[in-house]
């Protein structure tokens, strides 16, 4: 017969521990019999690298390009295919986006990119000619209609955003015209970003470098469109362009990254990273002949590889960088001798001379012996540039690297970014604890734990443990002795 009910307080550790960090105890005491628990976060995984890559993909190299992405696809982001210009349409007195590949299927590109869990966002660049775009912008019709058109472009299409090249203003228009062309620019970046926004879609700008807000290609202004972009890609490249020199000297990115996470936020900045080099040439010497010393025209291949040694600048893929000096080079009878890595500027460089023999028609219509050296000079960023280049991701916390271009990048790059990548990306908190399944009231208990944040144990730290207090209904039963057994041991006859 039930008589009466008592309560039994415990406290079930089982649960939540709050752990604010390091490794700790309660004093000693014994648990009823015997029980504990252990409290783990699961194991992480390694932890997966940081998406810290973007880049271009030329429609002229599209294979070559997703191949590169396909393979490397868990250190990108988003990539953007090269494929738009935006060019003047005169009747309209107004721009017409055209798409300017010839063999691409675009929604069978965008559905690779897709599936490879990365976002597409196309780029279109300014094909108007010097002037016009910044004419078009200067008015609020103009400027809408403009973002109706890329809007229209990035939804019809499933892209993710849209990204803009628009170089015309620093390299066409010209520096006098900057001041006019500043504010209208932000204005139309405001206008364009609300509109893509709205939609779940993203801007991204590709600009020249700015060293201050007055000096560098200041009619981009960072600090104007800061708050509106999703992504700066920095043109941090071609320092060295009509004349021979590094494409890309570290100090000088270093430099202009610097400054720009001084007026965007640093993760929206994305490096630009050349993936290329430039073959300049820089004397000649003696008379290059025109005819064969016996008066003949010369073979076609001396007068094609005679051309081209006289040629001003060169641009090839680092890719092509094995090629360009165990074959391209060696067919030309050129044997240049190996490339020197410069630690400073941090890209290799080379200088080699071709030269030619045959003869020339004087004036008095005999042809005479004739010889030309010319020399060349041969900088380009390789596999050891670019990882060099993206340890300023760290450094100054930005966003990652945007290559020019994917498809034509040194594929011995990809090991070291990924390492790189890995090496800093966020590592999981991992929280261990052990402790009683129950303690009865009035009982001590031993709790032990560790905690290891961001991969580094930590110590001497408070800690705070939560527990729920549990209580357990005992019935007792009368006046059998055997009922009162049975409720010592905690059963219900």
């Amino acid at each position: 017969m039930l008589v009466g009910r008592s309560r039994v307080a415990a406290l079930a550790l089982v649960g939540a521990l709050l752990v604010l960090a390091g490794s700790w105890s309660a004093p000693a005491a014994a648990t009823p019999r015997g029980h504990t628990v252990s409290v783990t976060s699961p194991t992480p995984a390694p932890p997966a690298p940081r998406r810290i890559v973007t880049g271009w993909l030329p429609y002229w190299t599209t294979a070559a390009s997703l191949s590169t992405l396909t393979a490397n696809a868990k250190l990108f982001g988003e990539v953007s295919p090269f494929w738009y210009g935006a060019f003047w349409d005169s009747a309209k007195a107004s721009t017409k986006i055209v798409n300017q590949t010839y063999d691409v299927s675009i929604p069978t590109v965008v559905a690779q990119v897709h599936a490879l869990g990365v976002k597409i966002v196309p780029t279109v660049v300014d094909d108007t000619r010097a002037g016009q775009l910044s004419t078009l912008l200067s008015t609020a019709a103009g400027r809408t209609h403009h973002v109706a058109q890329l809007l229209a472009l990035v939804m019809a299409n499933g892209f993710d955003g849209v990204d803009l090249d628009y170089e015309n203003f620093a390299f066409a228009d010209g520096e006098a015209s900057w001041n006019a062309t500043r504010p209208r620019w932000d204005a139309f970046i405001q206008a364009l970003a609300t509109a893509l926004h709205a939609q779940g879609k993203m801007l991204t700008v590709d600009i020249p470098p700015m060293y201050s807000d007055t000096s560098g290609y200041w009619v981009y202004d960072y600090r104007g469109i800061a708050p509106w972009v999703d992504r700066v890609r920095i043109m941090a490249y071609d320092y060295s362009f009509s004349s021979p020199g590094p494409i890309a000297p570290f100090a000088w990115v270093a430099q202009v990254v610097a400054f720009a996470v001084t007026r965007i936020p640093a993760g929206k900045v994305q490096i630009g990273v050349p993936s290329y080099g430039y073959d300049w040439r820089t004397t000649t010497t003696g008379t290059c002949p025109t005819l064969t010393e016996s008066g003949t025209a010369l073979p076609a291949t001396t007068s094609g590889n005679l051309a081209w040694a006289r040629g001003s600048k060169h641009e090839f893929d680092a890719r092509w960088s094995s090629w360009y000096l165990t074959s391209m080079l060696p067919g030309m009878g050129v044997h240049p001798p190996d490339p020197v890595w410069d630690p400073v500027t941090r890209e290799k460089h080379f200088t080699y001379q071709i030269t030619f023999r045959g003869g020339v028609r004087a004036s008095t219509g005999n042809v005479v012996s004739a010889s030309c050296s010319i020399a060349r000079t041969v900088w380009y960023d390789d596999a050891a540039a670019a990882q060099a280049r993206a340890t300023l991701v760290n450094t100054y916390h930005v966003s990652g690297i945007a290559e020019w271009t994917l498809g034509g990048e040194d594929l011995g790059q990809w090991a070291g970014l990924t390492s790189y990548a890995t090496s800093i990306a966020a590592v999981p908190s991992v929280v261990t604890a052990t402790a009683p399944a129950l303690v009865m009231a009035g009982q001590s208990a031993t709790v032990t734990g560790s905690v290891v944040l961001h991969g580094v144990p930590v110590t001497g730290t408070r800690v705070a443990v939560r527990y729920t207090e549990t209580y357990l209904h005992i019935h007792r039963m009368v006046p059998s002795s055997r009922s009162a057994i049975a409720a010592d041991r905690g059963v219900e006859e």
